[in-house]
């Protein structure tokens, strides 16, 4: 009977080395998990500002582009009255070049 129980110590004893090895493996491999998350949150912590930098620019761009659209209405309006005072200004002249004629 000690023969059958040393073979048993010995079969639970190589058993134990197995689970241990796997045991080794895997905290090996959590370690590497852990590794690759604490990468993975520094690069969302990037992309995150990232985004928070593009949106403010975007809200720049937007302010810069209403502030744009404005001065394009200005503008057009300043188009519009200078072509309106050159119209009266080519009236006046058709006006004194035909009094100009009629003189001669």
């Amino acid at each position: 009977m000690h023969k059958t129980c040393q073979e048993d110590v010995d079969r639970l004893k190589a058993i134990h080395k197995t689970c241990q090895e796997d045991v080794d493996r895997l905290k090996a491999m959590n370690k590497t998990c852990q590794e690759d998350a604490d990468r993975l949150k520094a690069m969302h912590k990037t992309c995150q500002e990232d985004v928070n930098r593009l949106k403010a620019m975007h809200k720049t761009c937007q302010v810069n582009a209403d502030r744009l659209k404005a001065m394009h209405k200005t503008c057009q309006e300043d188009v519009n009255r200078l072509k309106a005072m050159h119209k009266t200004c080519q009236e006046d002249v058709d006006r004194l070049k035909g009094k100009h004629v009629r003189r001669m």
